[in-house]
């Protein structure tokens, strides 16, 4: 007989784990997701598949003769998660989305181990590529003068162009010069 424990239901995310135990096995821990709102039959059965991962692995360590276990317990760092930046926080207020990223940053020291942000200039070809996400998002917005039933104004077949001709420009991708839109009939 395969005997089980649930150790914990999470509510957010139905995410069950639980210790799997059998006489003369070392215990096995898993978890497996349950649907919304799952019934004790549901509950059951995934249980129940948890079993036979927990028999795969112990039938594993049967037939390898190359597994050592020399201890089953240790010590892990502890983990420090620190809220993703809030536009209203002081660490974001001089964030510049077109020059810059924030980024993910590992702080690793010898007892802990920090997940904080860092704000981090574009390289050039990062900004390269978001210049040229503008000027396609800005010329989309004038396609509905290049329509066949329309006459395109010269304003807007030279603003059209002023845009297609910005990787042209000497400063390139950092110092763009963008050109007005003229204002529309």
């Amino acid at each position: 007989m395969i005997n089980y424990k649930i150790k914990r239901i999470d509510p957010l995310s139905n995410l069950v784990s639980a210790v799997f135990s059998k006489e003369g096995k070392i215990d096995w821990h898993g978890r497996i997701s349950l649907p919304e709102g799952f019934t004790d039959s549901q509950l059951v059965d995934a249980l129940d598949k948890l079993s036979e991962d927990a028999a795969r692995y112990w039938i594993s360590l049967e037939e390898s003769s190359e597994v050592v276990i020399s201890s089953l317990e240790g010590v892990l760092k502890d983990k420090v998660f620190e809220d993703v930046p809030q536009a209203t926080d002081e660490f974001i207020r001089d964030y510049d989305p077109v020059y810059q990223k924030v980024v993910r940053k590992i702080i690793d020291t010898d007892t802990v181990k920090t997940y904080s942000w860092e704000i981090l200039d574009l390289t050039e070809e990062e900004l390269a590529n978001n210049v040229r996400r503008k000027r396609a998002e800005l010329l989309r917005y004038t396609d509905l003068w290049a329509y066949s039933d329309r006459s395109m104004p010269e304003e807007i077949k030279e603003y059209r162009q002023a845009l297609r001709d910005i990787p042209e420009q000497e400063g390139f991708p950092r110092d763009i010069i963008w050109p007005i839109k003229p204002l529309e009939d």
